[in-house]
């Protein structure tokens, strides 16, 4: 399967956070992010594995009782039901995948 990112609607999550569901089959999905600066990224969970590469831009990202830097080039890993969310310091773009895929993004 072949899918052109600019071929994929976008769609308004929450204001500042936009998703385009690239490709996926029943294992395992793709999600094309974009963030805007100052966004949050309210504190969430899901009983998908997540993870991430940030191609541009810089986030506070919270994982459960941690909290990190990702910037361009770094790449993050979410276990099933650990709790998430983030804060948008620079304008971003960030793919992750899931596994198994998430039926609410199809």
């Amino acid at each position: 399967m072949k899918l052109r990112l600019n071929d994929v609607e976008e769609v308004k999550m929450i204001d500042g956070i936009y998703r385009k569901t690239l490709v996926n089959d029943k294992e395992l999905m793709l999600v094309h992010f974009r963030l805007i600066k100052d966004t949050i990224l309210p504190l969430h969970s899901h009983p998908h594995v997540q993870a991430g590469y940030v191609v541009s831009g810089k986030l506070e990202f919270w994982e459960a009782d941690e909290k990190y830097i990702l910037e361009k080039g770094d790449s993050y890993i979410v276990n099933a039901n650990i709790e998430h969310g983030a804060k948008i310091i620079e304008d971003a773009i960030v793919i992750d995948s899931f596994s198994p895929r998430r039926e609410d993004y199809l």
